[in-house]
């Protein structure tokens, strides 16, 4: 099973009197831009924002600060980008955790992803994957399944946190494999669970 978890970005909804933004400021950008980061340094989101930040830094002539702000999935960055000043001087790092999968995760979502934000441009595709540790017996997808239905031992499956796109895939996963005997543990920062995953 593969999922793939598009990462795009997104500005906070500007209304009609931001159409103009360029010809209202011909200055823009005379301040350091704000490109928010929904999870913790070292994830793959994080890379692709300081990737994106140095590019428009260059291109735009000025200082693009990437903030991390983790939490609930991404709503709490998602939340503090929407309610920025509609100016151009916040930018979100979104994906379909922050932008899709939070209506459903969350009943009083403080933003409609629809309404709040409008999207730029998708910079990156992300697949989902399922590792494990290189010196492990399963060799295959098959094995994984067969060991984790054949035990009374949880099988642990590390995801980025609760309502993130790497925990709906593993839901669908046990849902889909009918493994009953598993459990999903969230890590952060993404950097402890590789290291976790490699020492087994």
């Amino acid at each position: 099973m593969r999922q793939v978890m598009r990462i795009f970005i997104a500005l906070i909804a500007f209304g009609p009197a931001m159409a103009g933004i360029a010809v209202a400021d011909q200055k823009f950008p005379s301040r350091p831009i704000t490109l928010i980061v929904p999870f913790s340094a070292g994830g793959a989101v994080d890379i692709v924002g300081r990737l994106v930040g140095e590019q428009l830094s260059k291109a735009l002539g000025q200082s693009v600060i990437v903030e991390n702000v983790t939490g609930a999935g991404g709503t709490i960055a998602a939340t503090r980008a929407a309610k920025a000043a509609p100016d151009g001087y916040t930018i979100l790092i979104g994906n379909l955790g922050t932008q899709v999968a939070s209506v459903g995760n969350y009943k009083n979502l403080p933003y409609d992803p629809r309404a709040d934000f409008a999207s730029i441009i998708v910079v990156a595709n992300a697949p989902e994957v399922l590792l494990v540790n290189k010196d492990s017996p399963f060799k295959s997808l098959r094995d994984f399944v067969a060991y984790s239905k054949s035990t009374d031992r949880p099988v642990t499956i590390g995801h980025a946190g609760v309502g993130s796109i790497s925990h709906l895939t593993y839901l669908l996963f046990r849902k889909l494999s009918k493994i009953s005997c598993s459990r999903g543990l969230s890590w952060r920062p993404r950097g402890r669970q590789r290291r976790d995953r490699r020492a087994g």
